[in-house]
């Protein structure tokens, strides 16, 4: 009885700390994304402002 609770406790666990560390995971990618997203827009949109600013 006790072995059987014992390894139930220890998958349980696992599953949880997998689906922590998968959120995790998801979240960060998410953030990184995000991030690239707002650099990559930024530097193109100033390559934009440069471009028509020398031509006026």
């Amino acid at each position: 009885m006790n072995e059987t609770v014992k390894y139930w406790l220890v998958f349980i666990a696992v599953f949880v700390v997998i689906m922590v560390a998968s959120v995790i995971l998801k979240l960060a990618v998410g953030l990184i994304t995000m991030i690239a997203t707002v650099l990559i827009l930024g530097f193109i949109g100033y390559q934009v402002y440069l471009a028509v600013k020398d031509k006026k």
